[in-house]
């Protein structure tokens, strides 16, 4: 039996739905669901400008199944210097579930760092109120969905990779006083019997029918809340950029670097939205919204040269005044004129450029990235070509990576003149092929078994800290090299006039 200790909680829900609703509204029991982001972390910049898309996608889902969602962004809160942080966000809590009398409150956990927030925030939901189930979701839940409910007693469900399907099965058995119906439920961890026991129901299949969600719920955030100054952006139509919005026109992606966690959450097989939809979105939020900056945030946004260039074409048609840029990089190796110029007639302006590694061997045959040397030197110049603004990705701390694998980083960065050139540390995301490859060799840093609860601070833009030891490399050599691959960081002047920085 499933959830014994819910059972009072849930006899009072079908009692009020039995009762106090009409026949008629019988056919459909519903319920309030909080949806809460964790405020910010601390010592980090402020996360405002970023929209809580997932939580967006979550909200629009229940609201769809006729639930009625509740988000609250913690990470935009105005918290006063005279208060502490997590005591403040906690009353906010209380304020939304004495407001909401939610029956299900879901938690966003996005990465490893917010974890330790995230978690305290549970345990201390559950201490005030006993009674409401918690579900947590986001990447790191999604890694570590056993560890989280061996552990973590304080946490009822965990949604595996995307959550609109499973939010909204939960929401119904919860609504319905039957959570038998959840038991089968792929991609949703729940706890069985005496609370002791859990299971994690792996994912299967990923959703296909894109265009059947209903997509972000926008109407549900005041957007004046995420603005934030980006006058160092790089802004050829010199216009007010308040806020950067993410657009997704696909999901997951088809490849299998060895650092890559994405394939994990959101599966290989590269599912599409409709061109049209993608750009009646963004038409929206133009109109009703005052939205003039997009971010294509995809994993590998032209992976299908012809969607690419149907989306592109469907922006076009819109005669939108709008500036376009591509957050998480094109898949170099399936760059082509076509798509380059099709994304500047967009309003393409600013394109990533995820590179990896300089060394020609480390990146096609250790890392498994399909690009040459010769390629990424030609696709570079089209981009130039068209006066994009260009920032690289690169990555060190490779077990592979040498002096020389790093010079040939060094010397490629100078000879690309990209505008900036980021180098990050290489962060071993679980269930990647470098992370089973250290756990193999025994290469970690640091303690494996605190990764789970995010006593590692696994930050992507860590300038100090490795977390795996090269085989030939020792950490003073990395550090080395760390050093002058931040004084490389601005290749171009428009770039060093801007300072932009992540």
């Amino acid at each position: 039996m499933l959830f014994l200790n819910f059972n009072a909680k849930l006899e009072v829900i079908f009692f009020y739905n039995q009762f106090y609703l009409g026949e008629d509204d019988m056919e459909k029991q519903t319920i309030n669901v909080l949806l809460i982001s964790s405020h910010r972390l601390p010592g980090l910049k402020s996360s405002r400008g970023s929209l809580p898309v997932s939580l967006l996608n979550l909200a629009s889902a229940l609201r769809k199944s006729g639930h009625r969602p509740v988000i609250l962004d913690l990470s935009i809160v105005k918290i006063p210097d005279s208060s502490n942080p997590e005591e403040y966000c906690l009353s906010k809590i209380d304020e939304a579930i004495k407001k909401n009398n939610p029956g299900l409150i879901g938690l966003s956990c996005f990465t490893t760092m917010h974890f330790p927030l995230v978690s305290k925030l549970a345990r201390a939901i559950r201490a005030k109120e006993p009674g409401v189930p918690i579900c947590m979701g986001g990447v790191h839940p999604t890694l570590f969905s056993e560890k989280i409910l061996e552990n973590c007693p304080e946490v009822d469900f965990i949604a595996v990779g995307e959550g609109e399907e499973q939010i909204v099965i939960l929401a119904d058995a919860i609504a319905s006083g039957h959570l038998e119906k959840i038991k089968d439920v792929q991609g949703l961890g729940y706890r069985c019997d005496d609370r002791q026991k859990f299971v994690v129901n792996p994912r299967q299949t990923f959703t296909t029918a894109l265009d059947d969600l209903p997509g972000p719920a926008y109407d549900m955030v005041n957007f004046s809340h995420y603005y934030d100054d980006h006058s160092n952006w790089h802004n050829p139509k010199q216009k007010e950029i308040r806020l950067s919005v993410p657009i997704y026109t696909t999901r997951s992606c088809p490849f299998n670097c060895s650092f890559c966690s994405v394939p994990l959450v959101m599966g290989r097989a590269l599912r599409r939205r409709t061109p049209e939809k993608v750009a009646d979105e963004i038409e929206m939020l133009v109109r009703d919204y005052g939205q003039n900056y997009f971010s294509l945030s995809d994993d590998n946004v032209n992976v299908d040269k012809k969607h690419f260039m149907a989306v592109c074409h469907a922006i076009v048609q819109r005669k939108l005044d709008l500036q376009l840029c591509i957050a998480q990089g094109l898949y170099l190796s399936m760059v082509d004129e076509d798509i380059v110029r099709a994304f500047v007639e967009a309003g393409g302006i600013t394109v990533s450029v995820p590179i990896e590694s300089g060394n020609n061997f480390l990146r096609t045959k250790i890392i498994g990235k399909h690009l040459t040397d010769e390629k990424i030197y030609e696709i570079v110049r089209l981009l130039q070509k068209y006066d994009l603004f260009t920032i690289g990705f690169f990555i060190m701390g490779f077990p592979e990576d040498t002096v020389d694998t790093l010079n040939d980083m060094l010397v490629m960065i100078a000879k690309l003149k990209l505008d900036v050139s980021s180098v990050n540390t290489l962060i071993p995301f679980p269930g990647t092929r470098i992370y089973q490859q250290a756990v193999k060799e025994r290469l970690f840093l640091f303690d494996e078994a605190k990764v789970w609860n995010g006593e590692i601070f696994f930050d992507p833009l860590n300038k100090r800290d490795f977390f795996i030891q090269p085989y030939n490399l020792s950490l003073e050599e990395l550090r080395r090299f760390r050093e002058r691959f931040n004084e490389v960081y601005f290749t171009s002047k428009r770039a060093q006039i801007l300072n932009v920085r992540p």
